[in-house]
């Protein structure tokens, strides 16, 4: 696991529709509940290296300091 990656965010540009599962539904702010978020073709997507895996290697050393 790389805690400090070279680049730390990467941009794409989505070149079809397509759908993001959520592992848990959420609520939104008007009440409504989703479990997927629709993304149209040409949206930008931000993905944020340096956030991967951050909380499992916090909880590890939690568990380990406790």
């Amino acid at each position: 696991m790389r805690l400090h990656p070279i680049v730390w965010w990467l941009r794409r540009v989505a070149d079809r529709e397509d759908v993001i599962p959520l592992a848990f539904p959420i609520t939104t702010k008007s009440g409504e509940q989703i479990s997927s978020i629709p993304i149209k073709k040409g949206t930008p997507i931000d993905i944020h290296i340096d956030a991967y895996n951050r909380w499992a290697f916090l909880r590890t050393i939690l568990i380990w300091d406790a």
